[in-house]
């Protein structure tokens, strides 16, 4: 099975496997016990997320069990924890594309961002704008900007309940969450949820 940079192997117990590669590569492995994923035959092969975090959460684990510093035992079993719920996610994600996972990272990460433009972001992919607005669709149920729309009101909601109701927390909110108009946010906040902010504040929180 050829591997590449970001590749993850589960193999389950007793299983025979041999690596080779022409030019040297560096990898991290470790054997565990009751690490429960889905059974799936001879090997659970999965790709790092873009970002590669599963491999950062790895390095960390060997450090640690090397290291063997104090409380060393309880940090690796966190982070082996973390490991496996990862795991677990990517398992659930798996025929997520590769595009369609580092966009959602990139909305994901720019839902404050006031000067973040989606099209100048999709055209840095190497797929063409439609395309990846399609193939997002059919893999989120959402287009990119029904996707970040969500986020963000999702996040304002959020802000809402802990700050004060008024005029000014509106604005304040709307600048935390991606817009610079707050009337525009407002508008968008009501084609969302169906109620101005104000509103949705005066529901949800009556007392304040």
């Amino acid at each position: 099975m050829p591997f590449e940079p970001g590749d993850l192997f589960c193999l389950p117990p007793g299983t025979a496997h041999s690596e080779h590669s022409e030019n040297g590569y560096r990898n991290i492995y470790f054997t565990v016990s009751e690490f429960d994923l889905p059974a799936r035959e001879p090997v659970i092969a999965l790709k790092d997320t873009p970002s590669g975090d599963i491999g950062v959460l790895l390095g960390m684990l060997y450090k640690e069990f090397q290291l063997k510093r104090t409380r060393w035992r309880a940090l690796t079993e966190q982070i082996l924890a973390t490991v496996y719920a990862y795991t677990m996610s990517l398992t659930a994600r798996q025929q997520k594309s590769e595009y369609v996972e580092k966009l959602e990272e990139a909305l994901v990460g720019n839902i404050a961002n006031v000067n973040f433009k989606l099209n100048r972001c999709m055209a840095q992919f190497p797929v063409t704008t439609d395309y990846l607005r399609r193939t997002f669709k059919k893999e989120t149920g959402k287009t990119p900007i029904q996707y970040l729309t969500a986020l963000r009101i999702e996040s304002a909601k959020r802000l809402f309940e802990k700050v004060y109701s008024d005029e000014l927390s509106v604005k304040f909110v709307a600048s935390q969450v991606g817009f610079e108009d707050p009337y525009y946010f407002s508008r968008v906040f009501k084609a969302v949820t169906g109620l101005s902010p104000l509103q949705w504040i005066n529901s949800r929180l009556p007392l304040r």
